[in-house]
């Protein structure tokens, strides 16, 4: 947990060196010397370090007008990346486009070829293999006509990844072993080792599979890079372990445990590869019959696993409280700028009104008193994390009540901003996203309630949305609303869309679907079929209206919709029978396992 307090303070620090030191040039070399620090940290494959320095670095290049320069699209592309290590590939994706779109126009043709290769291995992770495919031949078309022969080394070990996986294992081989060579040649290293890694994996002859996994292992080591040497040695091992070669495998398991020993000592990745290593020594002495000794090293494999997973605990607690500390810390610095400018452009036009000045004085000292207290909270708690892993469950708890009291506090801003105003569009603004807010704090609501952190009740979930909503009317605007739903669990990424989706139709059934002498009415059902659900709403109003009047925000009523649709992967239908209806037939999310 030190050691990552360290490297984020680290980040920290860059970030205020780099505010101090950037001009308006775009030769300026700090460009080029903070683009060389975030690829150390991905190749390291400190993916939060990564992810807290490149946005930290990206603010101040848009506050000091780099944002045209060619470095910064780089420094962009590499932000991408430590989405992609991060697991949030829609994001990378977007930001890979939009790379694209601004290197288009300074025809930065291997920045562009890149970013499609990057798109592509996206795509592979989540399993789109038509949307991989397609970068991978803009790209390679691209390559092609521009002469990138750099650019072609990457292509190769991408291409070969995405035949392995789709079943064309001949192809797969050949882009390997040219991967191989045009790594040598042009000095792609990386294309090299994964070319040599690749080979290992599709080679059907043990020779040529344990060749080729060698030259991953000594390229490792000579770069220093020892937990992927030892690594490497273990899966030569299992080779040998496969062909019932014994001592060969034995010698492959000495060489995997001395690179293991130049490993940093105590760490998660030091406990996974002991697991690793005695585990095979455990199997090699079974099939050899020597049962006290395979005993023996199968309790040391346990006794490394166990250790494995208390650094994976305390390192996923340690990561989410540095996280949500720099996010609400990145908030606050953010909003007392926006007070610091508004002070000024008070001072420069209304310098007679001291009184008004004395109060933004003492809010900014509050603010900065606020900050102060809350970070020493903060430190308290991080503090406290080391010594109460036991309790992550009760501290995760805690968690999500604090998210839903502080949505619950930007309801009654909203409220506080909007009632004293004159103007019924900002009130009508401020109580429909009022209303949105309160869905996604319903959600915090009933993971705090119940205690599972996982799945969401969706009838009780519906049911309090739709009842705020209800609530919000007076007596003479209440709506009848019917709710049909069995005991259905779905997880927190399910839910959320789908809580939006409600909001959207029902504020829209509120605002356009009451008809004078008759009482509204709502109906919400969703039923589960094998792996599929079906959702369906209804109104009792006019149906859909296509007024000039309410046809801008009936469009961003739509989008919201489609875009959630999307999010979902899922298929919709809107239409008027006696009303509207909307059915939507979606599949649970799949949640990433960490």
């Amino acid at each position: 947990m030190k050691k990552l307090l360290i490297k984020y303070l680290s980040a920290i620090l860059c970030y205020t060196s780099f505010y101090i030191a950037t001009s308006q040039d775009c030769t300026n070399s700090q460009l080029d010397l903070y683009y060389q620090q975030i690829r150390e940290y991905i190749k390291r494959h400190e993916s939060l370090a990564a992810l807290t320095y490149a946005d930290s670095i990206l603010q101040i290049i848009e506050q000091k007008g780099l944002t045209n320069c060619n470095k910064t699209l780089w420094i962009k592309y590499e932000s991408a990346e430590a989405l992609e290590l991060n697991n949030k590939f829609e994001e990378a994706i977007q930001i890979y486009q939009n790379t694209i779109r601004l290197s288009e126009k300074e025809k930065l043709n291997d920045l562009i070829a890149l970013s499609h290769i990057s798109i592509a291995r996206c795509y592979e992770t989540i399993d789109r293999p038509t949307e991989c495919l397609y970068h991978l031949n803009v790209a390679r078309k691209l390559i092609t006509l521009e002469n990138l022969d750099t650019v072609f080394a990457v292509f190769c070990t991408r291409y070969s990844s995405y035949h392995r996986i789709y079943d064309n294992r001949d192809s797969a081989k050949l882009y390997a072993s040219k991967s191989i060579y045009f790594g040598n040649k042009f000095n792609v290293q990386r294309s090299v080792y994964d070319g040599h890694l690749l080979m290992g994996i599709l080679s059907d002859q043990l020779d040529s599979s344990v060749y080729h996994l060698k030259k991953a292992v000594q390229i490792f080591s000579n770069n220093g890079d020892y937990h992927g040497a030892a690594s490497q040695s273990m899966n030569i091992c299992a080779k040998y372990v496969k062909a019932t070669l014994y001592k060969e495998a034995t010698f492959a398991l000495d060489s995997a445990y001395k690179y293991i020993q130049l490993t940093e000592i105590n760490t998660k990745k030091q406990y996974l590869l002991l697991n690793r290593y005695h585990d095979y020594k455990s199997i090699i002495f079974v099939k050899q019959k020597k049962l006290d000794s395979a005993y023996h090293h199968l309790k040391l494999a346990n006794e490394y696993d166990k250790k494995a997973e208390w650094h994976v605990n305390q390192e996923n607690i340690t990561v989410n409280a540095i996280e949500f500390a720099i996010e609400k810390e990145k908030e606050k610095s953010r909003y007392l700028e926006k007070i610091s400018n508004v002070m000024r452009w008070v001072l420069i036009i209304m310098g007679s009104f001291l009184l008004i000045l004395a109060i933004l004085i003492y809010i900014i000292q509050s603010k900065k008193r606020e900050i102060e207290s809350q970070n020493k909270v903060i430190k308290y708690q991080n503090d406290n994390l080391q010594q109460s892993l036991h309790k992550q469950s009760l501290l995760l708890s805690e968690v999500h009540h604090r998210v839903k009291n502080n949505l619950q506090l930007v309801i009654s801003l909203l409220t506080l901003k909007a009632d004293p105003s004159k103007s019924n569009e900002l009130k009508e603004f401020a109580e429909e996203l009022s209303a949105k807010i309160m869905g996604i704090a319903l959600i915090h609501e009933q993971l705090y309630s119940t205690g599972d952190f996982e799945n969401i009740e969706i009838k009780e979930y519906l049911n309090n949305l739709i009842k705020h909503y209800n609530e919000l009317q007076n007596t003479e605007s209440a709506f009848d609303y019917f709710i049909e739903i069995k005991s259905i669990l779905l997880n927190l990424e399910t839910v959320m869309p789908i809580g939006i989706i409600c909001s959207e139709l029902v504020g829209n059934s509120l605002k356009y679907a009451r008809i004078a002498g008759k009482k509204l009415k709502i109906k919400i059902s969703l039923d589960n079929f094998e792996n599929k659900f079906i959702f369906k709403y209804s109104d009792n109003g006019p149906g859909i209206l296509e007024s000039s009047e309410g046809k801008n925000k009936s469009k961003m009523g739509l989008v919201l919709l489609r875009s959630m649709v999307r999010q979902l992967q899922a298929e919709s239908k809107m239409y008027n029978d006696q009303g509207v209806h909307f059915n939507m037939i979606f599949v649970e999310k799949k949640i990433s396992i960490v």
